[in-house]
């Protein structure tokens, strides 16, 4: 007569939802008085595919910033480009940028 053995294990299912990292550069350089611009692109995650409105803080103050195309990525894009205007009386250093991505 066999016998019948049976073995249970137990795991944790996890829901999430779709989701996206930001990806640019981990350097913007500028002289005073010039403009230049940095790519701005997102990794999605989980099947993410929702519209990215980005802003940029941490500027010095003057600073004229724009976005190619705009400053919303949509489902899907490539990337968009940030451009920035750096005053002649922005004070020479290192700012800190901090570049937030609201999905739409």
């Amino acid at each position: 007569m066999a016998i019948t053995k049976t073995k249970t294990i137990t795991l944790t299912l996890e829901v999430q939802e779709g989701d996206f990292t930001i990806i640019a550069p981990d350097t913007f350089t500028v002289k005073v008085g010039e403009a230049g611009s940095f790519p701005v692109a997102i990794q999605p995650l989980l099947g993410f595919n929702e519209a990215i409105k980005f802003s940029v803080t941490g500027w010095p103050v003057g600073t004229v910033v724009t976005w190619t195309p705009s400053d919303t990525l949509s489902a899907g894009g490539a990337g968009i480009q940030c451009h920035a205007a750096i005053p002649l009386n922005a004070p020479v250093g290192d700012s800190t940028l901090t570049i937030t991505g609201v999905s739409q």
